[in-house]
């Protein structure tokens, strides 16, 4: 996240683990172990690392009562396709610490494992130590706000609302044509001729996928609204879009499909893109990651290309070419933030974590950071690390997070 030195963070520092592999070795193990999916040589090399010293056991005894939900760590492998991933970046961090085996014993950390450790592979957040002065510590503060989860309410076309999420809540007869599992909601064609709406609202703090008549799915992000056709008919397939969303279109050349958000338009055949349209945000942006798309602002029209991204501000059209992922990736539970401002940032992050932010002076919400973060994590660590570049502090407080002017061991 920066070029500036920080503090080592690393797991179960006190005992040689270059015997049992790398630090994120330990993690998975641990991981394997909370699952029950542990098999008898992993076991082994565990309990070699457990009974390597005092503060293994207390650490290890920490993650098992404490641990981050292994669903959600499951997902990150599955959804990400993770696991090439880790492998590849923990041979060049290994391979990495033995050409400079020398500086990592005076505690010059290699940008590799800092970056990895830190923002890229969130593995048990809770078993990773901050060596601070040569001390021990686990990550810590006294308040912490926990990421968000899924949940939306679903309004039916009669007015009925129901609450989704780990339990369905208030669905008092279910539509035939409506199927729900896990963090989705799946609608199947239906004969009925009259066309209903029905509507999904994601609150703050919330996230939610629907899978709609024509087999389109829609990622939905924290704080958005979708209104949709329960089945589409003949014609246009329409819905209409507020906050922020990512589309995965069904092709259909017979049946275009629209995106409406206010005055702004989007139509498309079958396509991937992204549209970020928050009723507090001046600008409607639209990233296109496949396929091809028309932007209409009222006033203008362009056509969107992979690559490019549509910024639209009252009725005019900017287009340039992006990294899509920085805009998209939220939908595999990720944050990357390049060269974005703090006031943006933490504008996005406020909205998944359900937290306030209060800001001393108005010009910290200027300063730019790069940087990222997993969406099941939590804030602290990302705010630790934005700490080490000592431009601000932050102090959380409840849901309330302050950014003030820097001090040390500040959260």
């Amino acid at each position: 996240m920066s070029n500036k030195s920080s503090n080592i963070n690393k797991i179960g520092n006190d005992t040689d683990t270059n015997s049992l592999g790398s630090p994120f070795r330990i993690s998975e193990l641990i991981l394997k172990f909370i699952k029950g999916e542990i098999s008898k040589e992993e076991e082994s090399l565990l309990n070699k690392w457990i009974e390597g010293s005092e503060k293994n056991k207390e650490l290890f005894k920490n993650c098992v009562e404490n641990s981050a939900n292994p669903q959600f760590i499951e997902s990150y492998f599955a959804d990400l396709e993770f696991m090439p991933y880790y492998r590849e970046c923990c041979e060049l961090i290994d391979s990495d610490n033995r050409s400079r085996r020398d500086r990592v014993a005076r505690g010059i950390l290699p940008a590799l494992l800092k970056i990895a450790a830190v923002l890229l592979i969130p593995l048990l957040v809770s078993a990773i130590f901050i060596i601070n002065g040569g001390k021990n510590e686990l990550l810590s503060s006294k308040d912490t706000i926990l990421p968000g989860s899924s949940s939306a309410v679903l309004v039916l076309a009669d007015g009925e609302q129901v609450m989704l999420g780990k339990e369905v809540k208030g669905l008092a007869r279910k539509p035939e044509n409506i199927v729900i599992e896990n963090d989705t909601i799946k609608y199947t064609k239906s004969a009925k001729r009259e066309r209903e709406y029905n509507t999904i609202i994601v609150p703050r703090g919330g996230e939610y996928v629907i899978q709609l008549s024509d087999g389109t799915k829609v990622w939905l992000n924290a704080e958005s609204e979708l209104r949709y056709p329960v089945s589409f008919g003949d014609g246009e397939r329409g819905v209409y879009l507020t906050g922020e969303a990512y589309f995965q279109v069904e092709r259909n050349e017979s049946h275009p499909f629209t995106v409406t958000s206010g005055d702004h338009r989007i139509t498309v055949l079958g396509t991937e893109f992204c549209v970020r349209a928050y009723k507090d945000e001046s600008r409607i942006l639209t990233t296109l990651e496949k396929g091809r798309v028309s932007v209409n602002s009222g006033m203008e029209s362009v056509q969107l290309i992979p690559g490019e991204q549509s910024s639209v501000e009252g009725s005019l059209i900017k287009v340039e070419s992006v990294d899509t992922q920085i805009y998209t990736a939220w939908r595999n539970k990720k944050y990357i933030f390049q060269e974005q401002s703090l006031g943006e940032i933490l504008n996005t992050l406020s909205r998944w974590y359900d937290m306030r932010v209060s800001f001393d002076e108005d010009e910290f919400k200027n300063y730019r950071f790069t940087g990222e973060l997993m969406k099941y994590s939590s804030i602290n660590d990302f705010l630790k690390k934005l700490e080490e570049l000592e431009k601000v502090s932050f102090k959380i407080d409840g849901r309330v997070v302050n950014v003030t002017h820097y001090r040390s061991n500040s959260l």
